[in-house]
């Protein structure tokens, strides 16, 4: 529904009795959806064209629901390790590590306060 004065403010929405008008309410949420969008597309020096816009409630952020969606793997964990005298790469043990110095053999963590 088209409406020759748009509502300009959520409060043109209300009738005189202050019941919503549902029908100026959403036309004056389309409207100021649509500002912001041209608002942003200035902000960020993008061209702002009216049918890039997706009305698809299905598809609300854009992904392309025909392209299956890419499992992601976990990285391999890494070992600490470290070379020996003759040059060959032996795994660390925890209380070898940067961080079993660092927290559990902290000064701070003998404090019983």
């Amino acid at each position: 529904m088209f409406f020759q004065d748009q509502p300009k403010s959520i409060t043109d929405c209300f009738q005189s009795n202050g019941d919503l008008d549902l029908d100026r309410y959403q036309a004056y949420t389309r409207t100021t959806a649509e500002q912001s969008r041209k608002h942003l597309a200035d902000a960020i020096g993008l061209p702002y064209k009216r049918e890039d816009i997706i009305f698809d409630n299905d598809n609300v952020n854009g992904a392309n629901t025909q392209q299956e969606k890419e499992t992601k793997t976990r990285r391999p964990r890494y070992v600490l390790a470290k070379r020996n005298e003759d040059g060959t790469v032996v795994p660390i043990l925890p209380k070898e590590s940067n961080w079993w110095v660092l927290y559990v053999q902290s000064p701070l963590t003998d404090d019983d306060r």
